[in-house]
This record gives structure tokens, C-alpha cells and sequence, in this order.
């Protein structure tokens, strides 16, 4: 079990310079990135950096809503909502509610299987290693969360790579739940 709080992560500006955010893990080889996790602070309106060739799920963790403006569409990023897009999807963010911040998952869909799901308290129950995601990835969005008993803030990530972890919520906390397995 691999813990990151979240007051250790680093913050690094933005690929396009537009703002900043803090890496919380990734993993590459020697075809490139195969997945990269996040923490970004948008605190004003304009275009995303471009990841062609990735997917990216954004889950708005703080804040919101963000419109998510498209060639085609406008999309809606709610509070704990995870959405999916092609990293090289030309978007510009408009915040009707000001600053936010947001969590992005990018992966290499082609080499990545990567599935986003919210858990919701009260909840108690294994975390169990899965031989088609061999690495859970839990992330606090409110309150906190418990592993093992061990407590952590929204705002923490632990990864679990296919070891089996008790994971509890009280009533009022959440978790993103992220699983990812090689093989797109």
C-alpha cells in the first residue's frame, strides 16, 4: 500500500502554462506514458493542454461546475462526476462558479484499461485484488476515508497493487474508486 497526501504532492505549471497542478503518480515504459494522475487547480477560464493520444477522465473534486466547450458540444463537468474525452479533444473551460479543482486520469487507451467509479459512505468492506486490475487506486473526495484503519484526508490517494486493504466510510465521506490493467 503506496500513500500520497496530498500536502505532499508538488505543484508544476500546466502544460500550456495556463495554471498549475500537483502529479500524484504515474507510470510509464518504454512505449511512453501508460497512465498519469493528477491534481489541478483551474482558477480561470481558456483551453486545455493538449494530450492527443490519451484518454482523460476529469472529475471535478472542489468547486464546479465546469463547461467544457468543444468544436461539437459543450460538455458538464459536475462536482464528483467523472467524465471521459479524448485527451486531444480541443475543450475550453468556462467556470460559471469561479476557481475549482479537478482530478484527471489520462491514460493510453490502447495500452490501458482504466475504469472511474464514485463509492459513497457509509460503506465498510474489502478492497480485493483483481486479476483484471491488478491496481486499485483510491482517492478522498470528501471528508475522509479509512484503509486498514489507517485514516486519510480528501485530497489523499493510496494505491493498492494487488494487495487486499478493509476500506471503510462514514456517512458523508467518498472515494473515487480507480482501476487500471494493462491491455486496452
Amino acid at each position: 500500500m503506496q500513500s500520497i497526501r496530498f500536502t505532499e504532492t508538488k505543484e508544476t505549471p500546466w502544460r500550456n502554462g495556463g495554471g498549475i497542478t500537483r502529479e500524484v503518480a504515474r507510470a510509464e515504459d518504454d512505449g511512453g506514458l501508460l497512465w498519469r494522475l493528477s491534481i489541478a487547480d483551474v482558477d480561470s477560464e481558456g483551453p486545455f493542454s493538449d494530450f492527443a493520444g490519451l484518454t482523460r477522465v476529469l472529475t471535478v473534486i472542489r468547486g464546479g461546475p465546469m463547461m467544457l466547450d468543444t468544436p461539437s458540444e459543450t460538455l458538464v463537468a459536475a462536482l464528483h462526476a467523472p467524465l471521459t474525452f479524448d485527451g486531444g479533444l480541443p475543450v475550453s473551460a468556462r467556470l460559471p462558479n469561479g476557481p475549482l479543482r479537478d482530478l484527471n486520469l489520462m491514460y493510453d487507451a490502447g495500452r490501458v484499461h482504466a475504469e472511474v467509479s464514485v463509492l459513497k459512505g457509509p460503506f465498510e468492506g474489502p478492497l480485493v485484488p483483481d486479476a483484471q486490475a491488478p491496481l486499485r487506486v483510491v482517492f478522498g473526495l470528501a471528508e475522509g476515508f479509512h484503509l486498514n484503519r489507517a485514516p486519510f484526508d480528501a485530497g489523499d490517494t493510496v494505491l493498492l497493487e494487488g494487495e487486499a486493504a478493509t476500506l471503510t466510510l462514514a456517512d458523508g465521506d467518498s472515494i473515487l474508486l480507480i482501476s487500471l490493467s494493462q491491455g486496452g
